[in-house]
């Protein structure tokens, strides 16, 4: 049984079958009582068993009872009646008054663990255009969860609480990747490919049967592989668009530069004109070029940039197309015993610029005035535009965990040979894209492969050893520049390093109150600050590997705080090892420093649980571990004071 608020007006609720008399609803509570599968009836109260529901804190759900609404897409079953899914409710309108029945089919996979679920509920599932009934069961699994299992006609059932989902879906048994039985793969067969693409690097942990299979894709491939001449492909799926909020041109005069650096620049402007990236121009827009040192780049040590802040992006209007988070593309590549990544050549280059645009993006050199014909990088808009057209490109093998970062494709997967087909899929796709693929940056089959600067492995993710090794470039810190540097380059791994924000304190608060104007200001460190700068250094040359967060394992949030800042370490108990998943920290707000301490401690949780591990802990029961009594029993009883927001 379970005492929930009333459903808003117009909102879409589950209702008991048969139901004669009007439900009642009460306040929301945290608890559900449900009785076990060895009980017959509901009314047995020696055999109840509570499920934790993962709530929003009651006062805000009272005051957002309005926002709430739920609805249930319905698709075509007719093939797939034999299919469930389970809907794992957070936070629902179910009735008081509902009937339990007993379980006895025994136990279910629930995606990667087995539960026993304790009973099941009828209910009519009511959408917008008219009432649906279907059979729903409630079950219970080690994460405190509840759960409705249901057709797939209703597969997905989703009720909006404050304007977020409050229940997710995920599948009976675990989804099995899409079929891929139209891809028939290219006959093995020894030195099918050329010497120049053997350029592409090979997996040690083939077998020499796997290696032939892989290699014989390639080389049915070759052409979606840039070959050193000036095909450097084009995308025909968008058009970079620049939308100006005002057309008063802007003309800026060319940066002086160095004879080297004029010489560079005009090298590279000479292979744009030839590879049809930019023309000539008398544009009434004149932004400078000048050459930007990238000393740790792999491939690309010296680049040209185009100061577009000093025209045209300060008045362009905002693409709101969303970019991919790169710890999303990590998380789905987790643990996978097979791994490919492939890397864009030229991807914004790749992109036309439609025609009416094309002279906003004038810019000027010592030696001429030039426009671009394709998309240059450093303009607003330009990721998101690029985000466009690889969605467009590779969104269709999604199902078969494709990934997509801008100008990076990344797959993996335990089966050899269904990580073949999915290869072949790829690369299929980037023909039809007109893209060409960068040799030297990919990685096929691996079991561990280099990715935004990390290593993914099965046994967890750590940084890239080669970026780690760029920390040698810091002997010391002497002017406001190379702080502000450093501490950007150890912010990568911040999650790596336990209360990485209280140990770097010292050398943050050196840019406290500064202006970027001030960044050639000379510096000497205190003997505290260069104390920081080595300990940051050696966190970081230093940093573990963090695990993989799991579905279904013992979760367990350790949460500290004082007066230099807050901490959080997120950590699973995985084949019998506690493992850390993420270190989480930040300095206090100034309101906070006139905290209590018990106070503190709260707030602590209160940004753990919210704010920093929401996403992982929404829907899983997890352990909380804390510095005082007092915060545990705060935590424990919902009693938090007005200004902590109810944990």
């Amino acid at each position: 049984m379970c005492s929930l608020p009333p459903p808003p007006r117009g909102s879409t609720i589950a209702q008991p079958r048969n139901t004669s008399r009007q439900n009642q609803y009460t306040n929301s509570q945290t608890n559900v009582q449900i009785p076990s599968s060895s009980s017959s009836t509901s009314s047995d109260n020696n055999a109840v068993k509570t499920i934790s529901l993962n709530s929003s804190n009651s006062r805000r759900n009272n005051n957002n009872r309005n926002s709430t609404s739920g609805r249930s897409t319905t698709a075509n079953s007719a093939n797939n009646n034999s299919i469930n899914y389970i809907t794992v409710i957070q936070q629902s309108c179910v009735p008081n008054d509902i009937v339990i029945n007993p379980w006895t089919d025994g136990q279910f996979q629930v995606v990667d663990h087995e539960i026993k679920p304790i009973g099941w509920i009828s209910l009519n599932i009511i959408d917008s255009i008219g009432n649906t009934q279907v059979q729903a069961r409630c079950t219970y699994d080690p994460n405190g969860s509840l759960c409705i299992s249901t057709p797939t006609s209703f597969h997905l059932y989703e009720c909006i609480h404050a304007s977020k989902p409050s229940i997710n879906c995920v599948a009976l048994h675990p989804p099995s990747l899409p079929s891929l039985d139209d891809v028939t793969l290219p006959e093995a067969t020894p030195n099918i490919i050329s010497s120049e693409t053997n350029l592409i690097p090979k997996s040690a942990g083939l077998s020499t049967t796997q290696q032939a299979q892989l290699d014989a894709i390639i080389g049915k491939f070759t052409d979606v592989f840039y070959s050193n001449d000036d095909n450097i492909g084009l995308c025909p799926y968008v058009e970079f668009k620049i939308e100006l909020q005002h057309e008063k041109p802007i003309r800026c005069r060319p940066y002086r530069l160095s004879e080297p650096d004029r010489q560079f620049l005009k090298t590279q402007i000479e292979k744009w004109l030839k590879q049809g990236i930019c023309r000539h121009s008398n544009s009434p827009y004149a932004a400078p070029a000048f050459i930007v040192e990238q000393p740790f780049h792999e491939s690309t040590p010296r680049r040209v940039v185009v100061d577009f802040s000093r025209t045209i992006n300060p008045i362009t209007n905002i693409d709101p197309h969303p970019i991919d988070q790169m710890e999303d593309v990590i998380q789905r590549m987790a643990g996978k015993s097979y791994n490919s990544k492939m890397d864009v050549k030229s991807a914004f280059h790749c992109i036309p610029i439609r025609d009416i645009d094309t002279y906003k993006t004038g810019f000027v050199t010592p030696d001429g005035h030039y426009e671009f014909l394709r998309m240059p990088f450093g303009v607003t808009n330009g990721p998101s535009t690029m985000t466009r057209a690889i969605k467009l490109a590779y969104n269709h093998l999604a199902d078969h965990n494709v990934n997509t970062y801008i100008d990076d494709i990344s797959t993996s997967h335990d089966d050899f040979n269904y990580h073949l087909k999915v290869i072949y899929k790829i690369f299929e796709a980037t023909q039809k894209a007109g893209f060409k693929l960068t040799r030297e940056k990919t990685q096929f089959a691996v079991s561990e492969i280099t990715l935004f600067g990390r290593i993914i492995s099965q046994d967890g993710v750590r940084p890239d050893p080669e970026r780690i090794a760029a920390i040698e470039r810091y002997l010391t810190l002497k002017s406001i520049h190379e702080v502000r540097s450093f501490l950007g380059f150890a912010n990568q791994f911040r999650k790596y390093i336990r209360n990485y924000a209280v140990i770097a304190k010292p050398l943050t608060s050196v840019l406290k109150g500064l202006e970027k104007k001030t960044n050639n200001a000379p510096i000497v460190l205190t003997d505290d600050q260069q104390r920081t700068f080595e300990s940051l250094k050696t966190a970081i040359t230093t940093a573990p590997i963090l695990a993989y967060f799991k579905q279904g394992l013992p979760t367990f949030v350790e949460t500290d705080a004082s007066y230099s800042g807050l901490g959080a370490v997120l950590s699973q108990e995985q084949n019998g090892k506690r493992r850390v998943i993420e270190y989480a920290s930040r300095t206090l707000k100034d309101a906070e420093t006139r905290y209590h301490s018990n106070e503190l401690e709260c707030t602590a949780v209160h940004w753990a649980l919210t704010e920093k591990f929401r996403l992982y802990l929404l829907g899983h029961k997890f352990q909380l571990i804390t510095a005082t009594i007092q915060t545990a029993y705060v935590v424990a009883k919902s009693a938090l004071i007005e200004n902590l927001h109810d944990i």
